[in-house]
């Protein structure tokens, strides 16, 4: 028996939720959904444990057990399960080849149909069962689009649970956000609670006429995982031999607002030149631990690896630069002297930690800097555009500008609502009166 086996074999918890994991794979193969529910049951874990409040089953990403968590910190009023949505898609890929299914389409073309209302008997077969054992009195996500939970949450509501979307994404200035909302079109929120982060979102998302959005059941509230922030002595936390990188991919980024071809690629070819740069100070600069934090999917983290061992061209990595999909940013960013990015919300947090922020500059391929999450508010970056750049802004002191905490606190308003740490109670207000 080999080492993998022996670990597999000499792990209970991890061999029971395989073994689970089977079992409800081929209780949905083979039409024992009763049983299927039973296996939901037991895959299903508590993230919170109070035993007050109602009990809400969280079926959004991984990203969104940071907002529970800090809910659970600053709030602590309901009880929170977590089941990842995907076993709802394995039964949608019971009756449909998924591939060519995507938020935008999965409502509007026909070809689906048959086999969207095979997946909602089935489902419609497991929620009482599910529910019934579990005992939740709502369901959450962190998203309307995910095509996993489309026939779930419809028949929740069917059978009188509510829905609530805690919607992660997003922040954006008011350019993304018309891009974002206008590509909303043909996309369902079937929910009964909508919390977002501020109200330019809100804005947005009810201008362009997403269906199941209203004004009476959209609540901005901030996002509770930067609540967390609040408590953060910035003194203490700081490393100053550490910089983070918080890796991005460019069409990721700029997908929304770049139509142009050539123009997307230089993008792309500016942001591995920029990813190079991270890797060069590393090697150049030994006594700096240098992280690249990239999101969790395979994707994302094979994008930097990519790019840092063909830079290295066959040569080692050295040993203080570390790429990894793992952990959590909050951590990152109160252990790190200098935080590094573009367009996003992890530098808000940055900036919320009291970081100097480093961002690669884009402008070179924009009209107007309306391309940039920080437009207006740019006094509050370090821009840089070419590795010597870089090594300046790393290096430097970096003072605070004139002005500096009055442009911060108006930044703030726009994008989390507030700085005061108490979105999680807001977000559980909110909650409380739906469910009262």
């Amino acid at each position: 028996m080999n080492n993998s086996s022996k670990k597999f074999f000499s792990n209970p918890q991890f061999l029971t939720e395989w073994f689970l994991n089977r079992l409800f794979y081929k209780a949905v193969d083979y039409g024992f959904l009763r049983l299927a529910a039973v296996c939901l049951f037991l895959i299903t874990k508590k993230v919170t444990h109070t035993k007050s409040g109602k009990k809400i089953l969280c079926i959004g990403s991984l990203a969104s057990l940071d907002d529970i968590h800090a809910i659970r910190v600053k709030s602590n009023v309901h009880q929170y399960l977590y089941l990842p949505r995907f076993y709802f898609g394995y039964v949608l890929r019971k009756y449909l080849d998924i591939t060519g299914i995507n938020a935008d389409n999965y409502h509007t073309d026909s070809t689906y149909r048959e086999g969207r209302g095979k997946a909602y008997g089935d489902i419609n077969t497991i929620f009482p069962v599910f529910q019934k054992l579990l005992g939740f009195n709502a369901v959450m996500s962190s998203n309307f689009g995910y095509i996993e939970q489309q026939e779930f949450v419809a028949v929740a509501r069917k059978h009188g649970v509510p829905v609530i979307i805690l919607y992660k994404e997003g922040l954006g200035n008011n350019r993304i956000l018309t891009s974002i909302a206008k590509s909303y079109t043909n996309r369902k929120a079937q929910c009964d609670l909508f919390l977002c982060y501020n109200e330019s979102i809100k804005k947005a998302l009810l201008r362009y006429g997403v269906e199941g959005l209203a004004n009476d059941n959209v609540v901005v509230t901030g996002p509770p995982r930067m609540d967390l922030y609040a408590d953060i002595d910035a003194e203490q936390s700081n490393n100053n031999k550490q910089i983070t990188l918080f890796s991005f991919i460019a069409e990721d980024k700029f997908s929304y607002i770049v139509d142009d071809t050539d123009t997307l690629r230089m993008i792309k070819e500016k942001n591995i030149s920029f990813h190079e740069a991270v890797v060069r100070f590393a090697i150049e600069n030994p006594e700096y631990r240098v992280v690249i934090k990239t999101k969790k999917s395979k994707r994302d983290i094979s994008y930097v690896t990519d790019i840092a061992e063909n830079y290295m061209d066959g040569d080692t990595l050295p040993t203080n630069l570390f790429i990894t999909n793992t952990g959590n940013a909050m951590n990152y960013i109160i252990q790190s002297y200098r935080v590094l990015g573009a367009n996003s919300t992890v530098l808000i947090e940055a900036l919320l930690a009291k970081k100097k922020v480093i961002s690669l500059d884009f402008s070179g391929f924009f009209e107007d800097s309306s391309w940039n999450l920080f437009e207006g508010y740019e006094q509050l970056l370090r821009y840089v555009s070419s590795y010597d750049d870089l090594i300046k802004v790393v290096k430097s002191g970096a003072s605070a500008n004139d002005g500096e905490e009055q442009c911060l606190n108006l930044l703030f308003r726009q994008y989390i609502y507030s700085a005061d740490g108490a979105a999680s109670v807001r977000v559980e207000s909110a909650i409380s009166a739906l469910l009262s």
